[in-house]
């Protein structure tokens, strides 16, 4: 077999390849002025027929081999300029890691940024529902302090009756315990530290020196790890916001809850105002009952006054009169023994004529007519007695009924006092069970004047009757 042309160029240009490729590979001796037939002529002293089939069998192996060599070498050419070509530098490493740590460093800055924008705006609403509730409290507690001076003002009537007092305590109203801002705490906290901890791993990437494809791979792990991180801070966020959305909700509803306490205390305001209006016109009314029956009752007892002084002047009178008449009776009496005990003897007599004649018919006539008009007198003072005695026995009578009458009212005032003091309980019961305070004040200086004139007149009360007591006896 001859070989041509064409193959002898292929396996220039084959070990041309192998030479610029590999220094190593040691190049083929060839001959171009030589010829490769010469293997075939018969003059070639050198090689047998079969060796010469041999050798060219040889040849081709060996050629096939080239070109399958020839083959790997582009291949390998090419795959290390893919490599080449994929290969990252230093530089581009650098630039790469700058990338996702700003990336990284923008994504926590903004979640960080809007968790702290969400975690304010969640205090400025929980502080101001703090603020409205504690103008409410003080509206409240004003409230209570207004209501208490008017409860103050209207005991002057009623600080007469002795009332245990009553405190009030005002509904304390519990604070906003949001356990939902620590757990906000504890997010930005773990936030941190995990940006702490990704720029503790940046600097001491920055620091290697050599990067080895182990390198390579723990940093593209470390990247997924990151994104995942992100995707569940991510994650974390939005429950955050559902969190804050739930609180949100939460104080819409405690709003909705001030509203009603609002609400409420209007309606306490106006059940308030009206109880005041009715213990007031209660209280007014049973002042001018008060004043009518005290005027009456003084009234009375001036009546009462008068007729005693009356009374005990006509006693007097009639006692006097009485006395006059015992003394006469007396006297009369004295007169009748001395008469009836006067003796006439005849000796006196005998002696007595003849100087001193006597007229018995004038001294019998004159001692009758002296003794009929004693018996007049008698009968008449008897008569006197009699109708005095009636007259006394009339004035005790009269005495006895303006005594029971005066019972009478005493009893009746006694009962009104009582109903006006059941009155005050039940008043005061509404008031204590509508929650305010409701104590009387004893040192009040309304009420010392009304206590004062209602002492007086008990007083005066009883001295009236301890008068007539003593004045019946």
């Amino acid at each position: 077999m001859s070989s041509t042309p064409s193959d002898e160029s292929d396996i220039k240009k084959a070990a041309g390849n192998l030479g610029a490729s590999d220094p190593v590979t040691p190049k083929l001796r060839s001959n171009s002025n030589r010829s490769t037939s010469s293997f075939d002529s018969p003059r070639s002293p050198l090689f047998s027929k079969e060796d010469q089939i041999e050798i060219q069998q040889n040849r081709r192996k060996l050629e096939m081999e080239i070109i399958t060599l020839d083959h790997k070498l582009k291949s390998l050419q090419t795959e290390f300029q893919n490599l080449n070509s994929k290969l990252v530098s230093h530089g581009e490493l650098t630039q790469l890691k700058a990338q996702t740590r700003l990336k990284i460093f923008d994504d926590q800055n903004t979640q960080a940024n809007q968790l702290i924008d969400d975690y304010i705006e969640t205090i400025q609403s929980v502080r101001a529902a703090q603020a409205a509730i504690i103008v409410l409290e003080q509206k409240i507690q004003e409230e209570s302090e207004r209501r208490k001076i008017i409860i103050d003002e209207s005991n002057s009537v009623l600080n007469a009756l002795d009332f245990s007092d009553m405190k009030f305590t005002s509904p304390k109203l519990t604070d906003v315990d949001d356990k939902l801002d620590k757990s906000v705490k504890i997010d930005m906290d773990r936030l941190r530290i995990d940006i702490q901890n990704t720029q503790n791993s940046i600097s001491s990437l920055e620091n290697s020196h050599q990067f080895l494809p182990i390198q390579t791979s723990v940093a593209n792990e470390m990247k997924k790890s990151f994104e995942s991180d992100i995707s569940l801070r991510s994650i974390g966020t939005a429950a955050i916001r559902s969190e804050i959305q739930a609180n949100q909700k939460l104080i819409a509803t405690n709003d909705s809850e001030i509203r009603k306490f609002e609400m409420e205390i209007n309606e306490m305001k106006a059940n308030m105002d009206r109880i005041k209006k009715n213990i007031q016109t209660e209280n007014i009314s049973h002042e001018t009952q008060l004043n009518i029956a005290t005027t009456s009752f003084k009234q009375q007892m001036a009546q009462l006054d008068t007729d005693l002084e009356f009374l005990k002047t006509k006693l007097s009178d009639t006692a006097l009169i009485y006395d006059k008449i015992a003394e006469e009776t007396k006297m009369m009496e004295t007169k009748f023994q001395n008469f009836s005990s006067e003796e006439n003897p005849e000796e006196d007599m005998d002696e007595t004529e003849s100087e001193y004649p006597i007229d018995y018919s004038t001294n019998y006539n004159s001692l009758q007519s002296s003794s009929q008009p004693d018996d007049n007198t008698e009968l008449i003072l008897t008569a006197r007695k009699k109708e005095l005695e009636n007259e006394v026995s009339e004035l005790s009578s009269k005495f006895k009924e303006m005594k029971k009458d005066a019972l009478k009212r005493e009893n009746f005032l006694k009962q009104t006092i009582l109903k006006l003091n059941n009155r005050f309980k039940e008043n005061r019961d509404i008031l204590i069970h509508s929650g305010f305070n409701f104590a009387i004040s004893p040192s009040s200086p309304s009420g010392s004047g009304i206590t004062k004139s209602l002492d007086n007149l008990i007083i005066r009360i009883d001295n009236s009757l301890s008068e007539l007591n003593l004045s019946s006896k």
